[in-house]
């Protein structure tokens, strides 16, 4: 009955899309008949029904008849243990069969979806003025009928080498991506459910015909999840050992890793499976055998890639900060759950590994240890793995771990005092987890960093003030870390603090350092508490801007370019009432007097000044926008200019006084190495002095000895102060002038497409009433910190 069916080359042949298992074409998906396969479908659907009968008759005559009969004795125990398993063998036909069909159904169904998204992605092309060839190939359908691939390759007349050439559009070229990626879906999710159910029907059909035995896939099986788990028990198999992993072992792991790194069942399965202690040794064991990877052509960074996206990937609780915080009754009902409760463990041992080294104790292993330079923390692996790996990580998940770490600090001040890794001074900043933790996150995902700062909604602002607050004062970071032995490397509270400073910026105000701010961009009510608290906390003394090297002067400069509406009300604005469109509240007191300190460092200097200029433009636009010839209009395009030109006068004057001290301190350290060369100095006159005269004469020499000294040495002495200063202030005309000049030019662009006519006089009479509002503006702030 069943011999045709179990052959395994005859259903691939008859039933399966590609039996060879090849890639999924175009024209194959466009000319796909689907008819033998459902005819197949609903042949298997008779053939499981007939089996389910006759399992339910051997089950139930066959099997509970022989137990209820009474038979006894030596024949009985003989033959009952037979007729057990020949019922089992229907129970076992059946679960295959019903298997078959499931799967053969699955497979109709998505190749089906399939072909459908492919005609649907070809038929949409032509809306879009895209053609799609016989092979897929998506063109322009206006002449030269380029592909994206032939325009960046510069085939085709007129089309420049790289990019896309002059031929195509930015419409086109969207247009083409988008048809491509279209088809690109369509094409990768027949090949996957193909490739699916041929690994599922091979492992089924692979017991010779009539030898028919339990399968994984009965009863409606996931055959994807049943390959699943069948590859993670393999990648667990070739994990074992203790020592770095043969060539052989890591090729076929960093393929399974490629297919299944971010899906949560491998990543899970094979982490709570491996222990998270191993799967941290893990990424230490492709250290150690790196050079015999390296012969192999195996990529060490790609097997640590997929560690880290399948850490990643296993370390995704439900919802968010927002509806599943730590601690939250919600978070609390989901940890009483299995699927919780395998998260926290995981959790728990990730915490637990953190401060311990990731090595073996048998140093014949091969791996590091801590007399090695090249030993790590758990933390320090962790942070690998989730730099080197792909994915958002989750913000549930990054607010434990860093609160983790930071707990760890707080009770032993030496925890990260080992230097692990080593800089081109001696220190290198990844002996800082917290700060490296930091880091990673405000690149990777600001809303985690966010939320773990942010104030609202109770107010407390104690997690900011951590990182905020001077080494050595309560409630900072330095206070905790204080006492370590810091065996030849400086305080990381007192280092630069990169990330950290990166983190809040991106809590403050939405976006990484090196991201590009659009106009449309909205501050959440997090930024912008976090804005305000920070400014202000340093608005408070602002020469507390300096500790740390300065190192906080950029992320104040970021935030005031990000509130620079709010910084010009807070140093220049002319009364209580805020702006309707206002959102942070500066300290008015004060900000006048930080934004003086932030102006002596270039890059915040360039940021606000950028930021100020163009606030301008768009003030003196909307106030030219609104223009009704009367003395009001003329008051709000004074106050436009005025405001831009008073914060454009403090950092200005904030600039060249740091231009002055920068020169005066070059000069200092330079004399400082003069008088250390006066010995040399000294010794060179007593070796012309003693050389050339005889010894009655050697008591003229304490006479002038000092003065010979002096002399040489003076000519060594610099002193550019003034030749400062005379530069400082040359620069600080030339930005006045050229601010006046650009508070012009903005109302001349305003006025002129706005459409407003002036007569000569009138012209001529704005012009002079702008240029004195740039002036005065800049002259008020230019003294501001004076009255401060």
């Amino acid at each position: 009955m069943f011999g045709d069916l179990w052959d395994r080359a005859q259903w691939q042949q008859q039933s399966l899309f590609l039996p060879s298992g090849g890639e999924v074409t175009y024209e194959q998906l466009k000319q796909l008949r689907l008819g033998s396969l459902r005819q197949a479908v609903e042949e298997w659907a008779g053939v499981r029904d007939r089996l389910a009968d006759m399992a339910g008759r051997a089950r139930h005559r066959m099997l509970d008849q022989a137990h209820h009969s009474g038979w006894r004795g030596v024949n009985a125990d003989v033959s009952l243990p037979f007729i057990e398993a020949t019922a089992g063998k229907f129970e076992y036909a059946r679960q295959q069969a019903d298997a078959l069909h499931a799967l053969l159904q699955q497979l109709s169904d998505a190749l089906g979806q399939s072909k459908s998204e492919l005609e649907s992605a070809a038929a949409a092309a032509a809306d879009e003025g895209v053609t799609v060839d016989a092979r897929g190939v998506a063109r322009t359908a206006d002449p030269p009928h380029l592909s994206l691939g032939e325009a960046q390759a510069g085939v085709g007349p007129g089309v420049g080498i790289g990019d896309y050439g002059t031929e195509l559009s930015p419409a086109q070229v969207n247009a083409l991506t988008g048809v491509e990626q279209r088809i690109s879906r369509a094409l990768g999710s027949a090949e996957e459910a193909e490739q699916t159910a041929i690994r599922a029907i091979s492992d089924i059909l692979s017991e010779r015909p009539g030898e028919f035995s339990p399968t994984p896939y009965a009863d409606g099986a996931d055959p994807e999840a049943v390959q699943t788990l069948a590859d993670v028990d393999e990648f667990l198999e070739l994990s074992q050992g203790d020592g770095p992993v043969t060539s052989d072992a890591a090729v076929r792991q960093l393929e399974l890793l490629n297919e299944y790194a971010d899906d949560p069942l491998f990543a899970e399965r094979v982490i709570d499976g491996m222990g998270m202690d191993a799967y941290l040794q893990l990424s230490q064991r492709y250290d150690a055998g790196a050079e015999e990877l390296d012969r192999a052509g195996v990529s060490l960074n790609s097997l640590q890639q997929g560690l880290g996206t399948t850490l990643i990937t296993a370390m995704q609780p439900p919802g968010d900060m927002a509806s599943h915080p730590p601690g939250s009754a919600a978070w609390n009902e989901w940890l009483r759950t299995p699927d919780g409760q395998r998260y926290q463990t995981r959790l728990d041992a990730l915490q637990e590994a953190g401060t311990e080294w990731t090595y073996q104790e048998e140093s014949a292993s091969g791996l590091p240890t801590p007399e090695r330079n090249d030993a790590r923390l758990g933390y320090d692996v962790v942070l690998d793995l989730l730099e080197r790996g792909e994915g958002q990580v989750d913000d549930q998940f990054f607010n434990q771990l860093l609160g983790g770490m930071i707990d760890q600090e707080k009770d032993d001040p030496e925890v990260w005092s080992a230097n692990r890794y080593t800089g081109e001074d001696g220190w290198d900043q990844r002996n800082d987890p917290v700060d490296r933790l930091l880091g990673y996150g405000a690149g990777n995902n600001a809303e985690a960093v966010t939320a773990y700062f942010a104030p609202v909604p109770d107010g407390d602002t104690s997690r900011i003030d951590y990182f905020l607050k001077n080494p050595a004062e309560e409630g900072g970071r330095g206070v905790h870390l204080d006492g370590a032995d810091w065996t030849n490397m400086a305080l990381p509270a007192n280092a630069e603090s990169p990330g950290a400073v990166a983190a809040l910026q991106v809590a403050a105000t939405g976006i990484h350092p090196d991201d590009v701010v659009w106009p449309d961009d909205q501050h959440s009510d997090a930024n912008i508490a976090m804005a305000e608290h920070i400014w202000n906390s340093f608005a408070e003394d602002p020469g507390t801007v300096q500790h740390r090297s300065g190192a906080f002067a950029p992320l104040l400069g970021h935030i005031g370019a990000e509130y620079i509406a709010d910084v010009q009300h807070a140093v220049a604005g002319t009364g209580g009432t805020l702006p309707d469109d206002a959102e942070a509240v500066f300290d008015s007191a004060n900000s006048g007097s930080l934004l003086w300190e932030i102006g002596k460092h270039q890059e915040a200097y360039e940021r606000i000044t950028i930021a100020n200029q163009s606030l301008m433009h768009v003030a003196v636009d909307d106030a030219v926008t609104d223009w009704n010839g009367d003395i009001y209009s003329q008051m709000a395009l004074d106050a436009a200019v005025h405001r831009g030109g008073y914060v454009a006068g403090i950092m200005t004057d904030a600039h060249a006084t740091a231009m002055i001290e920068d020169q005066i301190a070059a000069d200092a350290a330079h004399n400082a190495q003069v008088d250390d060369m006066a010995k040399w100095v000294d010794r060179g006159i007593n070796v012309a002095i003693y050389g050339t005269m005889t010894p009655g004469m050697a008591s003229l020499t304490d006479a002038i000895k000092a003065d010979a000294v002096e002399a040489v040495a003076s000519t060594f002495r610099v002193d550019n102060s003034a030749d400062a200063s005379d530069e400082a202030q040359s620069r600080f005309n030339a930005s006045r002038e050229n601010y006046q000049e650009t508070a012009v030019g903005a109302f001349t662009s305003a006025r002129e497409h706005n459409g407003i006519d002036l007569s000569d006089r009138e012209l001529t009479s704005l012009e002079g009433h702008i240029e004195d509002a740039a002036m005065n503006g800049y002259n008020s702030g230019t003294v501001h910190q004076h009255d401060s």
